[in-house]
């Protein structure tokens, strides 16, 4: 699971003034006030800034990460939340909507569940266009910062770097995405449980999608599949799954999938329960379908 969501999820409201001077003045990372404007204020698009993690896997993990979008929807069940992940792993761009958040309210956490894994963190009170969490892992801390927007100020950048030194990280620990989820990407493959959704996979020849920055800091997605004989198109202002079910998507900057990628890509179908047997690879026969389109 990446990180609760990379600590994704990554959802922190908070960042506390601190002064940057060596060694820096710490102020206390103060927990937010759980009510109902604070809840539902997390509603919505998140773009995944930087984190820091003591934890080795969620360190491993945010190495990988180049960029991450989240967005939050209500859930079946008051304080619930179902989330829709969108992140650039090295050179794979992977989509998910299999996990949930569930808010305490009593002592400000949030638990990220995926499948049987379960990561805690803490809410930290901030800027409501800001979002921190206080991870805590087998004993172990990290930081997470997300925005509304990926343009954060030189003092907001500023104020988190200077809590991750007051929580005994170094900068260079510390990994910051990027902007290169944007641009163009190709289909390459895809794992579904649900058999309808496994059906439309195995009608899917090859697919293009394009990834551009939207005026709100949202992504826009523009979308061509090549379905049988017909090339189907889909504008969006976002990528979202159906809650029932769970689906992964595969898309890369070239069709051409190493024994390394697909590796990868089966370790990712797992992780979500899915088998090696779920994932079904884009044939790519009738490229002047849709490719060239976008």
């Amino acid at each position: 699971m990446m990180a609760f969501l990379i600590p994704v999820l990554i959802l922190a409201m908070g960042l506390v003034r601190v002064h940057a001077i060596e060694p820096p003045t710490c102020t206390p990372l103060v927990p937010a006030v759980m009510d109902n404007a604070t809840v539902d204020g997390l509603l919505g698009h998140w773009v995944y800034i930087m984190g820091a993690s003591q934890y080795p896997p969620h360190m491993a993990e945010m190495k990988e990460l180049k960029y991450a979008t989240f967005t939050l929807y209500p859930g079946r069940h008051e304080d619930e939340f179902n989330v829709t992940e969108i992140m650039r792993l090295n050179e794979t761009c992977v989509v998910r909507n299999t996990s949930k958040i569930h808010v305490f309210r009593h002592n400000s956490t949030l638990v990220h569940e995926e499948g049987q894994e379960a990561s805690m963190a803490e809410l930290i009170r901030s800027d409501k266009d800001l979002f921190i969490l206080k991870h805590f892992k087998d004993n172990h801390v990290g930081l997470s910062l997300s925005a509304r927007t990926p343009d954060l100020t030189k003092e907001q950048l500023e104020e988190f770097k200077a809590q991750l030194r007051c929580h005994g990280f170094k900068l260079e620990e510390a990994f910051i995405t990027s902007q290169k989820l944007q641009g163009m990407w190709l289909y390459v493959a895809g794992a579904a449980q649900l058999p309808q959704h496994l059906l439309e996979l195995l009608l899917i020849d090859h697919g293009l999608l394009r990834v551009e920055p939207g005026s709100g800091g949202e992504l826009l997605i523009t979308q061509r599949v090549a379905v049988a004989d017909r090339c189907l198109s889909n504008n969006s202002t976002s990528i979202h799954l159906g809650t029932n079910g769970t689906a992964l998507l595969k898309h890369a900057r070239n069709r051409t999938v190493s024994s390394t990628q697909r590796d990868e890509l089966v370790r990712h179908a797992e992780s979500l329960g899915l088998s090696q047997g779920d994932v079904v690879y884009a044939p790519w026969r009738k490229v002047h379908q849709c490719f060239g389109v976008l």
